[in-house]
């Protein structure tokens, strides 16, 4: 075991990784389709790689730096080079601390051309840092051979553009370095001091380049002069663009857009944060699949169930591995068996134990002695042969729900109540009968509805395969519950990590709850945005919820929606755009088709499932309901009051409950936790 980390699971996130532990902790997705064919390395085509927070970009982008190839090839400079036939020079827009360039008197033209300037400083530090960290894993005579070569080209590059008394020598590429990284630190200098001097000082700064044209030239000039990089691509693999300017976001675009082989760009963002593709050519903007690729990560993981599964449970076992030095044949599986598992049996014995007639019967009977006379009757043949179980009880009173739902005036109860009893019966001996459906399709939503009505936890999202259902494609997602599950485990002294560890069902529960509160509360948005997004998410829950606690339980868990774009609002519209971009809402490839079978259908979303346990809601997708255009409304409108939307919800809500009223009557709903009031 190892004796540096309590917690194998306690890193989450891949930019705090060492380079060693970004390779020793790599898995490729898919071995069929390998992640280097899918980023395919061999083009020059630009990259966008994007995805929503946690969604492993940050892991796969650093993975094709120089500094984890040299990882991978032994630290040997010509092996890589001669495999890979590309160099990847990794670093963040975040270090340039992007707000620096803003305000301080002077306007956004003015803060452009100095950030056109410090960009192209900045390329060439971490073109310099790393060629240096290449030719060090070279032999020296052949390092020092190829540092003089590059060094003469730069050195000249540099000196062509100065003055005569201006020149300087740079001897090796130290030299250089250093000279870029002080370049840069007078800019910032100058920044600094035009926040009292509302001005900036030029005269400071030397300008011995284009911007924007410098790097990629004297690329070109050492890719067609030196012959160890002759048949090289070098991949400028920037992260974190999100955290850009807009300004700023088309500066780069315009970089990408202007790119001269053999230098190329892969460019890192969270998805919400790629809105713009202009450039600052006027009328061009950046054209996927021509001017460049857009790679959409949270899609390529969510593609394949079954793949994602094998994926994560590689993920789970290589950090395991280093945890306990290979010491264990089948450390996954050693570990799975470690949780303890659900059963619907567990909670039906803590049900037993309660003293008290179970609530679903007790409310079934307030709602017959409404209507009917002879409730009594009715209880009896919906309880016969249930042996005090309540899930079996559950089942006849939702199947009689139903039956009185679909029936219209002069309701017969009693036959109704037979007609239960009958299935039930039949259900019972393994025969084919109305109860048959109802069982497959209903099971886990009867179970979240007795553990809510009981008070009881619903331990439905735990286990590792759940944990995983859950995480839908987001890596730190996953990361996160195993992590919070051991420090939850640890403290109640489970001992999880040993031999003869466990990992309770509570220590389980409180971490995907943990995780899914993370997950809701972590959104970068600010101001009146925030408050329109949660508002958003907690009516949408709240509605979803209808179709699993009411009396008329849907037949199928929902999760989900769909609705005609074109029939709705611009700003409903771009209210949805806005979940999904933060990976809230998921949208399905699938499209329901439009009336009569036409048209291109209608967009089908889904509740991102971590977020399920906050709301007792399903993890998987199945029934997917068309929501009205009045629905989408009193949901997504940031117009609508919240005394009009619980009018509203209050009205569908008795429309699905016992006795199924069209008419309105007064309806509590409990206050939810994570709820942003009007």
């Amino acid at each position: 075991m190892s004796k540096n980390i309590s917690n194998p699971f306690s890193v989450t996130k891949a930019i705090e990784f060492s380079y060693d532990e970004i390779y020793e902790y790599w898995v490729d997705y898919d071995s069929k389709n390998s992640v280097e064919h899918f980023l395919n390395t061999s083009e020059i085509l630009p990259k966008y790689v994007l995805g929503s927070r946690g969604c492993g970009k940050t892991h796969l982008l650093r993975y094709f730096s120089l500094k984890t190839r040299l990882k991978k090839y032994d630290n040997n400079s010509e092996e890589l080079v001669s495999n890979d036939n590309f160099i990847g020079f990794y670093n963040t827009f975040g270090v340039l601390n992007s707000g620096n360039f803003n305000g301080k008197f002077l306007d956004e033209e003015q803060w452009l051309q100095i950030f056109k300037i410090y960009f192209e400083y900045y390329l060439c530090e971490i073109f310099i840092y790393d060629l240096i960290e290449l030719l060090k894993n070279l032999n020296n005579a052949e390092a020092t051979y190829w540092e003089k070569d590059v060094t003469k080209i730069i050195d000249a590059t540099i000196n062509f553009n100065k003055s005569s008394n201006e020149k300087i020598s740079f001897h090796t590429l130290s030299d250089l370095l250093n000279y870029f990284q002080s370049q840069k630190s007078k800019i910032d200098k100058e920044i600094i001091l035009a926040a009292f001097t509302r001005e900036f000082n030029y005269s400071n700064i030397e300008i011995p380049f284009t911007p924007g044209e410098f790097i990629k030239n004297i690329i070109y000039e050492i890719s067609t002069k030196i012959n160890f990089f002759s048949n090289i691509k070098f991949i400028f693999i920037l992260d974190e663009y999100d955290k850009l300017l807009e300004w700023q976001k088309i500066y780069i675009n315009t970089l990408v857009w202007d790119k001269k082989p053999p230098m190329t760009f892969w460019i890192g963002a969270r998805t919400y944060g790629y809105k713009t593709r202009e450039t600052l050519t006027k009328g061009t903007t950046l054209a996927s699949g021509s001017d460049m690729q857009e790679i959409h990560l949270d899609e390529y993981y969510r593609k394949d169930e079954k793949t994602y599964k094998i994926f994560s449970k590689k993920l789970i076992e290589k950090r395991l591995r280093k945890y306990y030095h290979n010491e264990i044949d089948d450390v996954e599986k050693n570990f799975e068996r470690k949780f303890e598992k659900y059963t619907e049996d567990s909670l039906i014995f803590k049900l037993r134990e309660k003293e008290k007639e179970y609530s679903h019967i007790q409310n079934l009977r307030e709602v017959l002695k409404q209507n009917i006379s002879n409730h009594e009757l009715i209880i009896q043949n919906l309880l016969y042969q249930t042996n005090d179980n309540p899930l079996f009880q559950k089942y006849n009173i939702l199947l009689f729900y139903k039956k009185w739902y679909k029936s219209k005036k002069n309701i017969d109860f009693v036959d109704i109540s037979e007609k239960v009893k009958s299935s039930f019966i039949k259900y019972l001996e393994g025969t084919k009968s109305d109860h048959t459906n109802l069982v497959n399709k209903s099971k886990k939503d009867l179970i979240s509805q007795l553990a809510t009505e009981n008070g009881l936890k619903n331990y439905e999202y735990v286990g590792l395969d759940n944990f995983i259902e859950l995480s839908y494609g987001n890596t730190r997602s996953l990361i996160l519950l195993l992590k919070n599950t051991i420090e939850n485990s640890n403290i109640r002294g489970e001992k999880p990590l040993s031999e003869n560890g466990r990992i309770s069902l509570d220590a389980q529960y409180m971490a995907v709850y943990k995780v899914a509160e993370w997950y809701y509360n972590d959104a970068e948005i600010f101001g009146d945005n925030l408050k329109v997004f949660y508002k958003n998410i907690r009516r949408l829950s709240d509605y979803l919820k209808l179709y699993r606690i009411t009396d008329n339980l849907t037949e199928t868990s929902v999760l989900g929606f769909s609705y005609n774009k074109k029939e709705v609002s611009a700003e409903i519209n771009d209210n949805i755009e806005v979940l999904r971009d933060y990976s809230i809402l998921i949208e399905s490839d699938n499209k329901r088709k439009g009336k009569n079978g036409l048209g291109i259908g209608e967009p089908q979303y889904h509740l991102n499932p971590i977020m399920s346990p906050l709301w007792n809601l399903p993890t998987s997708v199945r029934g997917t309901p068309t929501f009205s255009n009045e629905t989408m409304k009193y949901i997504f409108d940031e117009k609508i009051k919240e005394e009009e939307y619980l009018k509203f919800y209050k009205a569908r809500k008795t429309k699905l409950t016992a006795p199924f009223l069209e008419k309105e009557v007064e309806i509590k709903i409990k206050p939810n936790l994570f709820n942003l009031d009007d």
